[in-house]
């Protein structure tokens, strides 16, 4: 898989998700911040997309993916084209726009981009990503640095206990996966829950977990605070779930 794909799904999952949940996290915590994340997440879906076009080299390639809209890859395109014309429309009114119907439209295009986006990795042919988990995985992790950033540029503690549950949720699912191995009708050591726990993948594995424990327990913990000190839990969460993610 090229490095211009794996940027693409980083940038285009960390923006969307964070698009939506500083749209969710607003109605509690207030509009400080929301225009700047706008911004940073319209930004880095941009940048994700160029990527994408670059992987393709040639414009009617994706031409000729958009012309079967029902594949995973052209949902993929249309929901984060969608996604970034929502953002744009919002960056232009200035974040003025609190319609709970348009908060509901953006994150259902939001979280169909993000699952899109992961759902391309399913590949018959590669037993160890053929699971929904695989999207899942992406559209919780995508999840969980949105709303740390979102936090962060809010300077608020506001969805903190949300964060709890979507390190938890995200743990969840990580084991879920490693049981997934077990069940793998043609078991091989570089897909086995072996590599996971004692391979060359132990320190991905472990590390992630421990990542994402520690941003659940510290939200847990701050859940109340505000100001600065919900700046600063923000912000340490916020690099633990991407190191996470990116393991």
């Amino acid at each position: 898989m090229g490095i211009n794909s794996l940027l693409y799904s980083l940038l285009t999952g960390c923006a969307m998700g964070l698009f939506a949940c500083i749209l969710v996290i607003r109605h509690k915590s207030g509009n400080h911040g929301v225009l700047a994340a706008s911004v940073i997440a319209f930004l880095g879906g941009i940048a994700g997309l160029v990527l994408k076009c670059m992987q393709y080299g040639h414009p009617e390639r994706l031409l000729n993916i958009l012309a079967r809209p029902t594949s995973k890859l052209s949902l993929e395109l249309i929901f984060t084209a969608l996604c970034l014309i929502v953002m744009a429309v919002f960056i232009i009114w200035r974040a003025g726009i609190s319609s709970p119907i348009f908060t509901a439209v953006a994150v259902f295009l939001c979280l169909g981009g993000i699952y899109f986006t992961g759902a391309q990795y399913l590949m018959p042919s590669r037993l160890a990503w053929n699971t929904q988990l695989v999207p899942l995985l992406y559209l919780i992790s995508a999840l969980a640095v949105g709303l740390y950033a979102a936090l962060a540029l809010n300077a608020s503690s506001g969805g903190l206990k949300l964060g709890v549950v979507i390190s938890l949720a995200a743990i969840v699912l990580i084991v879920l996966y490693a049981l997934f191995l077990t069940k793998l009708p043609s078991q091989h050591y570089s897909r086995s829950l072996e590599r996971l726990i004692s391979g060359d993948l132990r320190p991905a594995f472990f590390g992630a977990l421990v990542l994402y424990a520690f941003s659940a327990v510290l939200a847990f913990l701050a859940r109340a605070k505000t100001g600065m000190s919900a700046l600063l839990v923000s912000l340490v969460c916020t690099v633990s779930v991407c190191l996470a993610a990116y393991m």
